[in-house]
């Protein structure tokens, strides 16, 4: 048995790719705990049927995992309740949701890996001295950023006719500059004007509360095919579409920051619902559909040593 250099669990018997460790960086209201929901219950039931592989907990339902599922338990049973917003100290040396990808004996190589997800607070990443504390989020191979749209100075008088609290004008600048410097911090192979290394996917979430803003065709409006593969081409329309919006929507600064700082980021458009829920209440109002909630960790594994196939001449290869 081998240990995983970056959350410490023990790593199945078989597994010789080693590790892959994600942090997930959110602000309060940002919708995080939501896009975590989600994103469990899509590794361990979409995933499957669609890139034909198994996904299992390999140290059993605990942790994080464990409390991901109550939170859907919730959202989904005769409650139909949003999760409570997550107290800032308390994810503090919570085991991550921990996951193992198997391909299987038809795959000769890179046939499993074990990917741990941590659920990092926005405001214990705002401050460089707080963020020394959080070991994982230094030694993580790639971090999911979550922006609250509603954050954003073009949309927060919509978030108040809603019901939403905006928060802090600067909080969305304030996790990225935390973010920034800790890994600048803790990265001693990166120098003055370097760029990070730390492939960087940000989530825009809530986004079914603007599709009815976009234009017929926008990629925003679509759930992309399940196809086998990560459709690289898909992502990058995507990409492009969502990086012109959050500047339309008064989020310059931080996408000049992340182009400034990362050498690798992707943007995505995440809907964790699939339906506006009434913010006022905290409670659903349909049916709970995702809508590419995967999509930010399938690009980091086809970034991973190829992991995962980008097109279709290579999946089941």
């Amino acid at each position: 048995m081998a240990i995983c250099p970056s959350c410490h669990c023990l790593l199945p018997q078989g597994v010789e790719d080693g590790a892959l460790s994600v942090a997930v960086v959110g602000a309060r209201n940002s919708g995080k705990t939501v896009f975590l929901s989600q994103l469990d219950w899509q590794l361990m039931h979409t995933v499957p049927e669609r890139f034909g592989v198994a996904v299992d907990y390999p140290g059993g339902t605990a942790g994080l995992a464990s409390k991901l599922q109550e939170y859907r338990k919730k959202m989904t049973d005769g409650q139909r309740q949003l999760p409570e917003q997550t107290r800032v100290e308390g994810n503090r040396g919570q085991a991550p949701a921990v996951y193992r990808w198997d391909w299987g004996p038809a795959r000769k190589r890179h046939a499993s890996r074990v990917i741990s997800i941590y659920d990092t607070p926005g405001e214990a990443v705002a401050t460089l001295q707080r963020t020394t504390e959080l070991g994982h989020l230094r030694a993580a191979d790639a971090v999911v950023l979550v922006i609250d749209p509603f954050s954003l100075s073009e949309n927060r008088e919509l978030a108040r006719e809603k019901g939403i609290d905006p928060g802090s004008e600067t909080l969305a600048n304030d996790v990225l500059d935390g973010l920034i410097g800790s890994l600048r911090y803790d990265d001693q192979n990166v120098g003055k004007g370097k760029l990070l290394t730390t492939p960087l996917a940000i989530a825009v979430t809530k986004m079914d509360a603007f599709w009815s803003q976009f234009p017929e065709g926008s990629p925003l409006r679509t759930t992309g095919e399940a196809v086998p593969y990560f459709d690289e081409e898909d992502s990058k329309s995507v990409h492009d579409f969502v990086l012109s919006q959050l500047q339309a929507w008064g989020g310059a600064n931080l996408t000049n920051k992340i182009a400034a700082n990362f050498k690798t980021f992707r943007y995505f458009a995440v809907s964790a619902l699939g339906d506006e829920p009434s913010y006022r209440d905290g409670r659903l109002t349909g049916t709970v559909s995702p809508t590419r909630v995967v999509d930010p960790v399938l690009w980091i594994l086809s970034g991973d040593r190829k992991f995962l196939p980008t097109d279709s001449s290579q999946s089941g290869s």
